[in-house]
């Protein structure tokens, strides 16, 4: 019996796997497959502040009561399916404490029971820095338009105290006899059927959906000075203030941040497809 646990990064094109295998579900489970959506994970773990709480006060006792529930989706088919993004933390916590997923190996021990249970295999996307904590930014403040990291806050996040080879130490050190297949965010597309396949034993055509794309500068500053609750989601806002060249894409970053960012990640993904083998998954 196998586990296929797709846990994201947030903003590297999570919701458009979670939509493919939604609409297929129907197929799925006619072929024994057992997928479980991640709003239905969520109501039994928590999401928010509340999932939060785990990397806090009695942490432990937390985490096995979250996987007491997570065991009980467990319908005993061969092959079951499960994708969350928020079992790595929520956007706003890498603001609050100025690192990559800070709470990522308390949160991922949720998932020991029923990992314990079936060969596990985790899938994990991961991203440019400089392009990924722009994308979370904007995510953080969907709900929350009042939210600003200052300059010292956003310096702090920027030398980087934790990259993607430390979230994946993490992971490791909370499932240490699990699987981890990871990949580029920019490498998805070209590898999204692939990962359909290994995930679910079968062929799946990917639906077609516009992704959730950073927005504008304007549209972040519109957003953020509209009145509280906004009057005009994100979206609606984005819509008045598209990408131009006199309107560019949203970033918290200085060019020099950027670049700097960019050269990190480069490097961790020359690290890691060096450490990991084949399970870097490449086009």
């Amino acid at each position: 019996m196998t586990l296929h646990l797709h846990i994201g990064a947030h903003k590297t094109a999570t919701t458009h796997l979670q939509a493919t295998l939604i609409k297929h579900r129907e197929q799925l489970t006619e072929a024994g497959v057992q997928f479980e959506r991640p709003d239905h994970i969520r109501s039994l773990i928590g999401s928010g502040r509340r999932a939060a709480a785990q990397s806090r006060i009695f942490p432990s006792v937390r985490a096995s009561l979250a996987g007491q529930r997570l065991a009980r989706i467990d319908a005993g088919k061969d092959r079951l399916v499960l994708s969350d993004e928020n079992s790595l933390g929520q956007c706003i916590e890498i603001f609050d404490r100025e690192r990559l997923y800070p709470t990522v190996r308390h949160r991922m021990k949720i998932w020991r029971r029923l990992a314990a249970q079936r060969d596990t295999t985790i899938y994990l996307s991961i991203r440019n820095y400089a392009d990924f904590f722009s994308g979370a930014y904007v995510q953080s403040i969907r709900k929350a338009a009042i939210y600003r990291p200052d300059a010292d806050s956003l310096a702090a996040l920027a030398r980087m105290p934790r990259r993607w080879p430390d979230v994946i130490a993490d992971i490791r050190h909370a499932l240490p006899d699990v699987r981890a297949k990871i990949w580029a965010y920019e490498d998805y597309e070209a590898l999204s059927p692939r990962l359909l396949l290994e995930t679910t034993g079968m062929v799946l055509k990917p639906v077609q959906r516009r992704p959730m794309a950073t927005p504008s500068i304007k549209t972040v500053s519109a957003f953020q000075a509209a009145s509280k609750p906004a009057e005009q989601t994100l979206d609606q806002i984005a819509q008045i203030h598209p990408i131009s060249e006199q309107n560019p894409k949203f970033s918290l970053w200085s060019a020099t941040q950027t670049d700097e960012l960019s050269a990190m990640y480069r490097d961790d993904v020359t690290r890691l497809r060096n450490d990991l083998g084949e399970d870097f998954l490449r086009p």
